[in-house]
């Protein structure tokens, strides 16, 4: 079964994804552990436990989406087959369309997915993975769709290499106003 999740007055709203154990936590520091220092530098702190494998990431980013359309007027998500439709009411493609939260989604559910996202009348986009099967190429395909620009999905094999990272000889960063 479909799981949604719609904002604004009289629509029902779910929970996340509570059955992957995804949620949202932001404690001063991870549990049993401390913050480590990036480059031995004070205040610049990254506490990864673990690796983060791209099922993971794309759980997590559907989930990033059903949260982000709880709080955005006419928003909403729909959950099904391995594959989430979000539309944010933003006419930007990447703002609306399906995601694969797994590797090889259910092409019928996607399709049906695809159908609810076209019918909001907003550009929209299908972001597979890599791997996918020819059948959800197919999809893309029969809806004159075309791969325009790979986002990266970017997974964490190793935390301790974040820890062991240098910043670059004249990288400067600097904090953006809004």
């Amino acid at each position: 079964m479909p799981e949604s999740t719609h904002s604004g007055s009289g629509k029902l709203r779910s929970p996340l994804n509570a059955s992957a154990g995804l949620g949202v936590a932001c404690p001063e520091r991870p549990p049993g552990r401390a913050w480590h220092d990036i480059a031995g530098r004070r205040g610049e702190r990254y506490g990864a436990a673990m690796a983060v494998d791209a099922d993971a990431v794309a759980a997590a980013v559907a989930a990033t989406w059903q949260h982000l359309a709880g709080g955005l007027p006419g928003a909403w998500t729909l959950r099904d087959g391995g594959a989430l439709a979000w539309v944010s009411g933003v006419a930007l493609p990447t703002l609306n369309g399906v995601w694969a939260e797994r590797a090889d989604p259910d092409p019928d559910a996607v399709a049906g997915l695809l159908d609810r996202v076209q019918a909001a009348g907003l550009p929209y986009c299908l972001q597979l993975r890599p791997g996918a099967s020819a059948a959800l190429a197919g999809l893309a395909a029969a809806r004159a769709m075309s791969l325009e620009t790979p986002i990266p999905l970017m997974i964490t094999q190793d935390p301790a290499a974040v820890t062991r990272a240098r910043r670059p000889a004249g990288l400067e960063l600097q904090r953006a106003e809004p």
